[in-house]
């Protein structure tokens, strides 16, 4: 009894550890007729619903490449989009932070305010936005989370939900399959490498409308840092069960 009952535990621990969130997902479609409509066919390859990573994947992030990264932003469906800043955060101290786009940025265009390159030295980090001066912050690692804040209501919501004063997670992040997609929505397609994610935020507190198309930003040369914590327990709950099986077979 005690040993199915541990079992039981430690396979409710790993689903719960690995599964997305059941609780939030992009409604209305306006998000998946966005991508769709920049993808060369019409028909993305990603389905909005089901494949953003898991949310305790996705609350850190670091550089892959030595020339840094570069954040498009693709577009905002929001009311708040004047007002409304992204960028990036000190994985120890959520209110030291580099913002990458302001809200006069709009997606679109270079010429829109729509690229700023991110660059790394260290742990200082630094951005060229083109006609905006270039901004540099020192954080505590070489790992960071991105934000958003809006600021029309005076709340700020990070890449890691339990930053988030209403406990929603406020960010899907989308791994790029290959597919040919127009950044601009011009009729020029790329690959969208599986070194680009998309990230598409919510504005509204407890979730809003939950359309996640309020500030939709690619970048790329970047990738998630799964929490220590979370790979710790998941790799407890394999090796548990690992361990309870062979007790099993040693007994036969």
């Amino acid at each position: 009894m005690k040993k199915t009952l541990l079992k039981s535990t430690l396979l409710g621990a790993t689903v719960c550890l690995i599964a997305t969130n059941a609780m939030a997902l992009p409604l209305g479609g306006t998000l998946q007729g966005a991508l769709d409509a920049r993808t060369l066919g019409g028909t993305s390859s990603v389905d909005v619903t089901t494949d953003m990573i898991a949310d305790n994947t996705d609350s850190s992030w670091h550089i892959t490449a030595s020339g840094g990264s570069v954040a498009t932003l693709l577009f905002e469906f929001a009311s708040y989009a004047n007002t409304t800043s992204f960028g990036i955060y000190d994985l120890n101290d959520q209110n030291n932070r580099l913002e990458l786009f302001e809200g006069t940025d709009h997606g679109g265009s270079p010429l829109n305010g729509a690229l700023t390159s991110l660059y790394q030295f260290g742990t200082s980090f630094s951005t060229d936005a083109g006609f905006d001066p270039a901004q540099t912050e020192t954080f505590s690692s070489t790992s960071f989370g991105y934000y958003l804040d809006v600021s029309a209501t005076g709340n700020t919501y990070f890449s890691d939900t339990l930053l988030n004063t209403d406990q929603y997670d406020h960010m899907f992040a989308y791994q790029g399959t290959g597919d040919q997609f127009s950044v601009f929505n011009n009729g020029y397609y790329a690959e969208w490498t599986s070194n680009e994610y998309i990230l598409a935020w919510e504005d509204l507190y407890g979730g809003g409308d939950q359309d996640f198309t309020d500030f939709v930003v690619m970048v790329e040369s970047v990738s998630p840092v799964p929490e220590p914590a979370t790979m710790m327990l998941f790799g407890a709950g394999l090796l548990g069960l690992a361990g309870i099986s062979k007790r099993r077979k040693s007994k036969k």
